[in-house]
Parts: C-alpha cells; structure tokens; sequence
C-alpha cells in the first residue's frame, strides 16, 4: 500500500511539473513551436509577428490533454499572433506593449484537433521570479536548465528567450532571477561569440547568482546590466531603476572579453551601462581558470588600461555600490598583468558616484621579488566616489585617480613591488596624457606598506600624465613597513582653494618627511601632530643632561620650551634650557638654546620659545638648564615643560 501511495504522489509530481513548467519558446521566422509531447506550459515572447503556431510532438497526444501558452508581447507592442494549423477557436492575443494574454487548448484524438479551452485574459504583468538550475526543471515555473559540466555551452535560443521573458517583465518591482549551483557539478559554461547574459529590463533587474559562470566566450560582457545606451550621451535618468547582483557566486576566465565594435567604452565580467540610475554589486567573486592565475585578459604594459576588467562601469551612471567582492586579477608575470575594476569616467558629467567598499582586488604577487603585478587594481574617473575598507595587492597601480572629490579612508594597500610607468606608489594621480587638475581628494587612515621591498611612495602623480592635485587632505595614514618610504613620489604641488585648510597633511606615521612648501613646493599646509611632553617641577639648581625624548621617526621636529617661577624669591635668575642632539645632516651635536636667562623676584615668571631638531629616528633629545641663581632670601624654586611637534607627514 506505501509502495502504492508513494508511486501516485511522485505520479501527481510529475503531471504537475508537466502542467506548471513554464518553458521560453523562442519565434523562429514567425513561427512559434510548442514541444506538447515534453512540456504543457509555454512563455513566448512576441517581439516579430507570429504567422503560424504549431503545437507538436514525437509521440501522439493525448485526448484531452490541455496545454497552456502565455503571449507576452515586448516593450514595443503591436505584433499580430496567428494560430493556423490544427488549431480551433484560438484566443485574441493583446497586442498592447507588455500584455501578457494565456491561451489554452485541449487536444481532440478524433479530430486531430486542439480546440481553445479558454484564456485570452490579459494583463501587462506575469510572476517575477525565475530560476536556473543544473537540474530538471519540470517540478518549478519560469526555471530553465542548464548544464553545469563546464563543457556544454549554456548559450543558445533558449536562454535568449528565457532573459527575453524576465527582461519584458512589467508587473511590480522588478524580475528575480537566482543561478543554482550544486555540490556535484562543476561549472556554467558560456561560450558562443557575443554571448551576453542581459539584465535589461527597463525598470531593473535582480541577480541573485550562488553559481559558477564559465565566461569562456568572445563577447563585450559576460553580464549586461542595464539596456543598451550611448556611451557620454547624457540623457534624463529613469524616475525609479534599480539593478542588483548578489550572492556567494563566482565568474571564472573572462580571458576572450574585449570591446569589439559594440560601441562601449570599455569591457567586463560584469558591464554596466550608461544612462542607469542605480546599481549595487554585492558578494559574488572572480577567479581565473585552465591555470591562469585570475580573471580576465593581460596587457603588457603595467598602468595600460586592459581589453577588459572584471567589473567595468561606463558613463553616465548615477550611482552605484560594489562592496564584498573578491577580484582574483590574472597576471603571469612582473610586466604583464590584467585589471581589476574600472570606473574611467563621470566628472565631466558629474556622474559615475561610485562606492567601493570592503572589496578585495589582488594578484599573485611577491613581496620584495620577481612575482606577477597586475596593472591597475582600481581605476575611478568619476565623481565623488570612494573606497572604503578595500584591500588591494600587487599592482603597478593599486589605485588610478582621475575624477574628482574621491575620498580613499581606511583601506589595506600593498604594490607588493610592482610599479608602474616609472612612479613606484600605491595611488596614481592623473589620466593617461592628461593635465587635468584632480581636485578634492582625502586619504585618511589607509595602512600601507610603503617602503624596501613593497613600494617607494604613498602617492604619486601618475607617469603617464602631467595631473595637478589641487585641495588634497593627506591624514593619519600609517606604513607599516619597516623601511619607512615617502609619503610623496618627488615634489609636487597643491593649489589650496579659498577654503581652509586646502592642501594639508598631518598625523602621517612612519614616513619619511615631505619636503616643507617651498617656492619650488608651493601649497601644502604641514599639520601639527603632538609628540610628547616632559616636564620638571620644584627645581632649585641648575639640570644636568636629561633625556626629553627619543625621536619616533627620521624628520624634523619643533620643540618648544618653558621655563616658569613657581615661588617668590629676590633677584633671582631663572636659567636657561638649552636642547642637545645629534645632527641628522652634519652628524655633530647641536646644543641649540630653547630659553634665555631672565631675572625674576616674582611667582609666575614665564620665559619661553622653540627650536627645530632634525634627528634620526631614535635620536635622543636631551636638554640641561644654565645660569640659575637662588637669589637673596627665599630660593627660587621653577618648573621646566618641554613639549614635542612634528609637521606634516
């Protein structure tokens, strides 16, 4: 009796999945052929005029069996259905943009018929949620099957027609489509020329992808996210757009993406096109596969733009998020490496504001070797972007600035050695043969590795261009590297705006000194960063040598020092303080005088002033009081404070 039930439910499943698949049918020349004798629901997109509708199967059909139709007609509209054939007493379908009619039919035996059974009902929306599975679909609506041997090519009619149904989708909010994976099976394969997965429904599109994609095939994009516009055409943006992609999924290859003549500025994993509203890319990842190290194609020169990027945004673009993704960028040697994500334009336009946040972009490099660079980890031309808690590593340029407002705050960079057009840094400033000023830029609190064996400099202007940086705010950035590089590749200027504080730095830890602004170095405003204090109280007598402080780097300091009464005495002399160091320059002692001597018969008496110490790093700074006299009386009785400064980096 079990056996019995058992065998009924799993012969009710399979009717039902037989009654409710809804499978994509492509028009071939006018003609839409329905495969009766494996499916009983069918989604055809009208996007031509339908001549003939034919109804067909291997096997002879059932008496009485009822199959289903769904008529979508595209964004455009206006496409005539004709049934003809065996067909009787067909539906009218509506031919308004975006109707959805259902037509049903019931199969005569006798006749050799199908005969409508209803339908016509219309609408301009159907169900919003699909689905790609590498298992039968015929137990799920809106599902197609693909193959996930990384062999078979997923490309091909049906799965034109399955995005053709999402992307006609004008029901509420916009269609969901989640890629299944599976333990057992290995990867999607997409490998026919110009196959492209096309998230274009006008008003948006969800991807929710916990697959793997094989970008095998020679095409602009593996991904399109949003419809196809004219790059730098600035046009009205859509009252509500929104695209997402999320997930734990992964894009593997991508080697055979380029440009072509499809008339985008750029390629990519995934490309975004202009003219969309909003995008947010979340969590998937990169990879490469058949022994490249990563995704995408190479370029032989480090700092060169590549064919194609993992994620290339183009422009114009009103905003966007790419947070969470892991970028495995292919490079196979020192001077040959491929890029990772590229937002080139916008701040002409004022556009492209996007945010790169807790991203990953790397490569296979080497730390103080001969391992493999990428070229350009992160390149932003847009406007007022960031990057915010990225980690990048082993590029010749980890980051390419050539927008405008960009704020780069608390990422982990290392070049890993690799450089690029002659400037060893970890931001590049500066299009490739541009002089175009790149203004408003703030570095705040990046831990870097920025000496032997990673990079040289923080920051530099690209080598390829003759950029100007104007308002820069270069704060609390830390290297971590033992070799303490430079905060700035050569000596370049900043143009302050009217407002304050313009070009400034300060609070930088362990880099070697900027060089103080110069006519040669106009602009930039050093920052006062307090080192240390050391005070002294209840003195009598004059101070033999005492140690104020060791110097934390190799660099300048401003010491300034007080020396003050602290009872009354009569005719007294309060001493004077006098620093001791050795030179950075000479390598001699210096014993400069901070304070004069100065009669006193009065609490309170303040004397004061500064000296400058340039020291190596470690370097005591000493200091001793002279020409103190008790006076008649009460003895005089002062306190000594010393406080340390540094400027700029």
């Amino acid at each position: 009796m079990k056996t019995k039930i058992l065998f009924f439910s799993l012969l009710i499943m399979a009717i039902g999945g037989s009654l409710f698949a809804q499978v994509p049918t492509p028009i071939v020349a006018g003609v839409v052929t329905a495969d009766v004798g494996r499916n009983s629901n069918f989604k055809i997109i009208v996007n031509q005029n339908v001549t003939s509708v034919v109804l067909s199967s291997s096997t002879s059909p059932t008496g009485g069996q009822v199959v289903t139709l769904f008529f979508t007609e595209n964004a455009t509209g206006g496409f005539s259905v004709s049934f003809g054939g065996n067909i009787s007493n067909p539906c009218t379908v509506n031919t308004a943009a975006s109707a959805t009619t259902n037509c049903q039919f019931q199969y005569d035996a006798t006749s050799n018929t199908w005969f409508g059974a209803g339908g016509g009902n219309s609408s301009g929306s159907a169900s919003a949620i699909f689905s790609i599975s590498n298992t039968n679909c015929s137990l799920a609506a809106n599902c197609l099957q693909w193959i996930d041997d990384d062999s078979t090519d997923n490309c091909g009619a049906a799965t034109t027609a399955f995005f053709a149904v999402m992307n006609a989708y004008a029901g509420p909010g916009v269609p969901q489509l989640t890629i299944y994976g599976s333990s057992s099976g290995k990867a999607y394969k997409l490998a026919a020329p110009n196959c492209v997965l096309p998230l274009t429904n006008i008003h948006g599109f969800a991807l929710h992808h916990w697959a793997t994609i094989h970008c095998a095939q020679a095409a602009p994009s593996c991904v399109q996210v949003g419809p196809v516009n004219t790059p730098g055409v600035l046009l009205t943006f859509p009252s509500f757009q929104s695209y997402s992609i999320d997930g734990n999924g992964v894009f593997v290859d991508g080697t055979n993406l380029a440009v072509g003549s499809s008339g985008q500025t750029g390629a990519g994993g995934i490309y975004v096109e202009p003219m969309v509203l909003n995008f947010r890319i979340n969590g998937v990842k990169f990879w490469g596969t058949g022994g490249a190290p990563g995704f995408g194609p190479t370029v032989a020169t480090l700092g060169n733009n590549c064919n194609a990027w993992s994620i290339y945004i183009d422009y114009p673009v009103a905003d966007g998020t790419v947070e969470n993704v892991y970028d495995a960028v292919n490079a196979t040697s020192s001077t040959v490496g491929g890029c990772g994500m590229a937002n080139p334009n916008g701040s002409t336009t004022g556009s492209n504001t996007i945010d790169f946040i807790n991203d990953t972009v790397g490569t296979a490099g080497f730390v103080g070797g001969t391992g493999n660079c990428g070229s350009i980890g992160i390149l932003d031309g847009g406007s007022y972007g960031s990057q915010v808690h990225t980690l990048k590593y082993g590029f010749g340029m980890n980051s390419r600035l050539q927008g405008v407002g960009h704020r780069l705050i608390a990422n982990e960079e290392d070049a890993a050695n690799c450089s690029a057009k002659g400037v060893s840094a970890i931001y590049h400033v500066g299009a490739n043969g541009s002089s175009a000023v790149i203004p408003q830029v703030l570095f705040s609190n990046n831990i870097v590795q920025v000496g032997s064996g990673h990079t040289t400099n923080f920051i530099g202007i690209a080598g390829d261009s003759t950029a100007t940086m104007l308002d820069y705010q270069i704060t609390g950035n830390i290297t971590t590297s033992g070799g303490g590089g430079a905060l700035m590749a050569g000596t370049p200027s900043c143009t302050p705006h009217l407002t304050s504080p313009g070009c400034y730095v300060a609070g930088n830890q362990n880099f070697t000194s900027m060089p103080a602004p110069t006519s040669a170095v106009p602009g930039w405003a050093l920052g006062d960063s307090f080192i240390g204090i050391k005070s002294l109280t209840a003195q009598a007598a004059n101070i033999g040598s005492t140690l104020a402080l060791n110097a934390t780097a190799t660099r300048t300091y401003r010491v300034e020092c007080q020396v003050i009464s602290t009872n009354t005495p009569t005719g007294a002399t309060l001493p004077a303080l006098n620093l001791s160091y050795t030179d950075l320059n000479s390598g001699a002692t210096a014993t400069p005088a901070c304070t004069s001597t100065a009669s006193t018969s009065a609490n309170g008496t303040v004397v004061s002033g500064f000296a400058l110490v340039t020291i190596t790093s470690g370097g005591a700074i000493n200091f001793t009081t002279t020409g103190y006299a008790a006076g008649s009386g009460t003895a005089l009785q002062y306190a000594v404070n010393i406080f340390v400064h540094t400027y700029g980096p």
